[in-house]
């Protein structure tokens, strides 16, 4: 089985690879070092290659307060890396399934979380 994962030294993408990997799956990897998704040419460097599946779960994220102080250019960001493995998939890869998913933030099962207004 052959797949790409985007995302994939991101955290979810790091744990992924390796429950892949120990099931001897042929992985390709799109990260911002290779096949950034920024530009959807980047992608074509895998138009040989004819996947089974495609894990979408690259996202530009930072922490703390950066979408406050860069507002939008994150969100535009994260629009452009999805409609470009989006339309790559449907363009070049149509027979791959495609699974995406993501999070923003990943917490341990007994941190208490706590949402308050700051309006």
């Amino acid at each position: 089985m052959k797949v790409l994962v985007t995302g994939a030294t991101g955290f979810l993408g790091k744990h992924l690879t390796r429950k892949l990997t120990e099931r001897d799956v042929e992985i390709y990897v799109s990260n911002t070092a290779k096949a950034n998704l920024l530009d959807v040419k980047n992608l074509y460097i895998y138009n040989d290659v004819h996947f089974d599946c495609i894990f979408h779960l690259a996202a530009v994220t930072k922490a703390g307060d950066y979408c406050l102080t860069h507002q939008g250019d994150q969100w535009l960001a994260n629009q452009t890396i999805n409609t470009n493995i989006l339309n790559y998939w449907k363009n070049h890869q149509p027979q791959a399934k495609m699974i995406a998913m993501g999070t923003s933030c990943s917490y341990s099962p007994g941190m208490y979380m706590e949402e308050k207004m700051w309006l």
